[in-house]
Formats: C-alpha cells, structure tokens, sequence
C-alpha cells in the first residue's frame, strides 16, 4: 500500500513539472542576448525535472515568439531577433523588447512567456522545441 502511494504522488509530481506554464518549476531565470546577428534572447532557468533536482536549461526565444508589426506574439519559428532589441525580462514571466513596426517605427512591447513556454522535465519548451 504505501509504495503504491509513493508511486502515485511521484507521479503527480512528474505530471506537475509538465503541465502548465514554466514559473511553476522553474527558479532564477533571466535572459541573455544570443550572441549572433539576428540577437535573440535565450530564456535561462533553473527546472525542476520531477526526480527532485534543478537543471540548467536554456531556450532561443527566436523559436516561440514573432514579431507583428511592432507586436510581440506566441508563433512556432517566429525569428523574433530579426526585427526586436533591447531585451528585458520583467515580473519573472514577461519579456519586453522594442520591436520595428514595418513602417520604419518602433514600439516597446511585451509578451507573457508564461503562457507560451513550459518546463518539460527540467527542460524548456515550446512548440515542441526543447532547450539545452
């Protein structure tokens, strides 16, 4: 009986690393610029991976995020480097940055990575792309 109970509550445990939004199961997150041309930011956290440790995990946010016309948007591949600089990661889930309109503006925006990114056993993810 109670190894059954302890297979079960690990279980909801492994579960809970994969549900929902990232800032469940990960701690000390920030972003960096990506070092190349089209700098996008890389998320970096400290995951949860459901067997009770933390791993260093990092993610190309080039990969979750677009950029509409001056406007930060959830997109698969969305190349966000391309037309957005001035990073900055805010409240521990929004990144904002300052985006080119199309028009030859700029506009400051943010997104709620939150709700874009999750922690998949101690690793980032979105879209099916999985961080370091």
């Amino acid at each position: 009986m109670k190894i059954s109970s302890l297979l079960f509550l690990m279980s909801l445990a492994v579960a809970s690393v994969d549900a929902g939004g990232y800032t469940r199961s990960c701690d000390s997150c920030t972003t960096r610029n990506s070092g190349r041309s089209n700098a996008s930011p890389i998320l970096e956290c400290c995951c949860g991976n459901g067997a009770g440790s933390c791993h260093r995990t990092s993610l190309d946010l080039n990969r979750c995020i677009a950029n509409a016309r001056g406007v930060m948007s959830p997109r698969n591949n969305g190349n966000l480097g391309g037309s957005c600089h001035w990073y900055r990661y805010l409240d521990g889930y929004r990144l904002e940055a300052r985006c080119g309109d199309g028009s030859g503006g700029h506009r400051f925006t943010d997104v709620n990575l939150d709700a874009i990114i999750t922690n998949r056993l101690g690793r980032l993810e979105c879209y099916g792309h999985m961080g370091s």
